[in-house]
């Protein structure tokens, strides 16, 4: 998770990929998509949503409502993430959100993640 984390471009592009993948299938009607995700799922739906992809209704579950990876000192402690600044100075790449998409973003109570 924390090489995703760290290449938001390459974490998009492959969102992007799939999904053009399933607007070719004949069952699909070209431009009309949704997407739901559970932890990393939960995320990379809110990065389509980043991403501006054309998403008419996205749904996360235990997704955090940002992307920073954890630190190179603690790669596996969660709790331990990169520093905002230091995110958007070495790796963010800019939002421009799909309009019009719906959003339900669930989250446990005592969830200390989020």
């Amino acid at each position: 998770m924390r090489r995703l984390f760290g290449e938001p471009q390459r974490w998009r592009g492959l969102m992007q990929a799939y999904l053009d993948l399933a607007f070719k299938h004949p069952a699909v009607k070209h431009g009309l998509a949704a997407a739901i995700g559970y932890c990393l799922g939960g995320q990379s739906c809110l990065e389509q949503l980043r991403a501006g992809q054309p998403v008419q209704a996205i749904s996360s579950f235990h997704g955090l409502l940002h992307s920073r990876p954890t630190t190179e000192e603690e790669p596996f402690n969660s709790l331990r993430r990169m520093p905002k600044e230091e995110y958007q100075s070495k790796i963010a790449v800019p939002n421009v959100y799909t309009s019009g998409c719906r959003v339900l973003i669930e989250n446990g109570e005592h969830d200390q993640e989020v």
